[in-house]
């Protein structure tokens, strides 16, 4: 029976040393996509005690962390010849998808989720897999209008595109001699209304009473910070922090994986409440579902307030309040830790249409 020691570990390669009679070989553990393989590096060291390891052993483990650095790198963008094979093997396109989300997982994608949810909703439509011969343009035609029967508009548009990008590497991979998507017509996207808050409202909402006080002071802190919802159920105390006077906070947007930092208002300050342990949860949500419905349920009852809001419109509204009040769309843009100006550009649109609102409604004389 062969032994094996690790000697350096990471996500999908593996350095170990195989025992042979008078030394130790070193290979690459290789597992991806629930396959796996050995390969042996040709290189070899005395002793796996690192504390007695000589320089020419420490040469050898160098040189085997570069190949391993070579692999990874190889497998993360589809050209190491083991994940090649791994693709051509697949014919039916349930099982090439499915792999694809896999990479997607592994590589920490930012794209995962909508990978993920592409792939059940496609699952759900052909119930069964089909070969990608079969895979016409009149059955994809059938997956939009099923998708269109249960989504929003938008959303079609999103998971389309994701189809459109797997037949397209499934024509690069030679598994299909071209993309049937090309002679479908793409759902096109709206430009949904913002569904905001005015500085009014807010003071309306401060004001009134709930019997889900750590809820309300969620939803206000995130007007006046633009953190959506996922960041704030996993903020904790840790995370803020004072910097020559001012209260800022870190974080790893849950959303984008991108690190920000947050400056926090005055007014932001009163909603965090009594600070607690460096590891507690600044608010104490109990799941998404019951923040969204007791959010909507209180809302609702306040008079004057008559917007279907959601705790996705409080970054709506960190957005168009700070561009009300002065700040420049790049820096709006930085706040919301957006990827690019363009996504920053709507709100812009939203407050120069209550600029011109703002001059119509002047008295005439």
């Amino acid at each position: 029976m062969q032994t094996f020691y690790t000697i350096s570990k990471s996500r999908n390669v593996i350095i170990r040393a195989r025992k042979n009679k008078h030394n130790y070989s070193l290979l690459l553990d290789i597992e991806y996509g629930g396959k796996r393989k050995h390969e042996y590096l040709n290189l070899y060291i005395s002793t796996i005690d690192k504390k007695r390891f000589t320089a020419k052993d420490r040469d050898a483990i160098r040189t085997a962390e570069m190949i391993k650095s070579v692999r990874i790198q190889e497998i993360i963008s589809g050209k190491y010849e083991f994940i090649k094979q791994a693709i051509l093997n697949h014919e039916y396109i349930l099982e090439f998808f499915s792999y694809l989300v896999n990479q997607k997982k592994e590589n920490k994608s930012k794209s995962f989720h909508k990978w993920r949810s592409t792939f059940n909703h496609l699952k759900s439509y052909l119930v069964k897999d089909i070969k990608f011969i079969n895979l016409t343009p009149s059955k994809i035609e059938g997956f939009k209008s099923y998708l269109l029967s249960k989504l929003k508009q938008n959303s079609v548009v999103t998971y389309m595109n994701v189809i459109t990008t797997a037949l397209n590497i499934a024509v690069q991979d030679g598994l299909m001699n071209f993309n049937p998507m090309d002679k479908v017509r793409k759902p096109r996207s709206h430009e949904t209304p913002l569904k905001y808050l005015t500085i009014n409202e807010i003071k309306l909402l401060n004001d009134s009473e709930t019997n889900h006080p750590i809820i309300k002071n969620a939803f206000l802190f995130s007007c006046f910070t633009g953190l959506r919802l996922s960041d704030i159920e996993n903020l904790t105390w840790k995370q803020i922090s004072e910097d020559n006077g001012r209260f800022v906070l870190y974080l790893k947007q849950s959303k984008t994986g991108d690190p920000v930092m947050v400056y926090i208002s005055t007014q932001a300050l009163k909603y965090l409440g009594e600070r607690r342990d460096g590891n507690s949860k600044v608010f104490e949500l109990l799941n998404r579902r019951h923040t969204q419905v007791k959010l909507k349920s209180w809302i609702k009852s306040i008079e004057g307030i008559n917007k279907d809001i959601t705790f996705h419109s409080a970054r709506h509204t960190f957005a168009t309040l700070t561009l009300t009040y002065g700040a420049g769309l790049k820096t709006v843009s930085e706040l919301l830790g957006h990827s690019t100006i363009r996504m920053t550009e709507r709100y812009a649109k939203v407050v120069d249409k209550l600029k011109q609102d703002a001059i119509d409604n002047l008295p005439t004389l």
